[in-house]
């Protein structure tokens, strides 16, 4: 282990230390966004410390770890190892109807960075706001409105790199 790769590994576990208990469970929601929470195995926060160690970028210990590229868009590291983007799709979409912390999460953070993944691929979650939708009043302004909806990005460590390290070149 290099001494930069130690000192990152260091500082994550310093900044879990100091993190404070309400913003444990935003951490533990995007280690694995595509699960309960509840649901985080000690697997899945080696490969999400794995990764963090691997990426040739400092992270970020600010609220959640993360990077921005050039563009000041977050990058968020998971423990996502996806084997077909369309079970991963799945599983989020689902996840984030039954999790709004999650949904809130995601239209902030939603450059996922997968610990293991074939390709980056981006999907649709048709997801409008993350503002609650039970007020029949509120759900009928925002269908008056145009919206945007999240994209959710999950990208390989290699793709993540390059758009990261393009930021240090500018």
């Amino acid at each position: 282990m290099s001494d930069a790769t130690y000192e990152r590994a260091r500082c994550l576990c310093e900044h879990i230390r100091e993190t404070p208990i309400n913003e444990l469970k935003a951490l533990c929601q995007m280690i694995k966004p595509s699960e309960r929470f509840q649901d985080v195995q000690t697997n899945d926060i080696r490969r999400y410390t794995k990764l963090i160690q691997a990426i040739s970028v400092e992270p970020i210990f600010n609220h959640l770890p993360h990077y921005l590229d050039s563009e000041n868009r977050f990058y968020v590291p998971t423990a996502l190892d996806v084997d077909e983007s369309e079970e991963c799709e799945f599983d989020m979409t689902r996840e984030i109807k039954n999790n709004g912390d999650l949904l809130r999460l995601l239209f902030e953070y939603n450059h996922l960075i997968a610990s293991k993944a074939e390709a980056s691929f981006t999907f649709n979650t048709k997801f409008t706001n993350s503002d609650d939708f039970d007020d029949k009043q509120t759900t009928e302004k925002f269908e008056s409105n145009i919206t945007k909806s999240l994209c959710i990005s999950v990208i390989t460590k290699d793709d993540a790199e390059k758009r990261l390290n393009d930021k240090a070149t500018h």
